[in-house]
C-alpha cells in the first residue's frame, strides 16, 4: 500500500498522496513502537500500595 501511494505521488505530484504516504509511514512506526514496548522486559513491582 505504502509503495503504491508513493508511486502515485511520484507520477502525479499530488500533495494528498504525499500526505497519505506520510500518514501510512507514521502509523507503521507507531505500531512498531507499540510492539517493541510490549515485547521488551519491563520491571514490575509486586508490592501493593495502600
Amino acid at each position: 500500500m505504502k509503495d503504491l501511494v508513493w508511486n502515485v505521488f511520484k507520477k502525479t505530484g499530488s500533495i494528498t498522496s504525499y500526505l497519505l504516504y506520510k500518514e501510512i509511514e507514521r502509523y507503521g512506526e507507531r505500531e512498531k513502537n507499540e510492539r517493541d514496548y510490549q515485547t521488551s522486559a519491563h520491571p514490575r513491582s509486586d508490592t501493593a500500595l495502600h
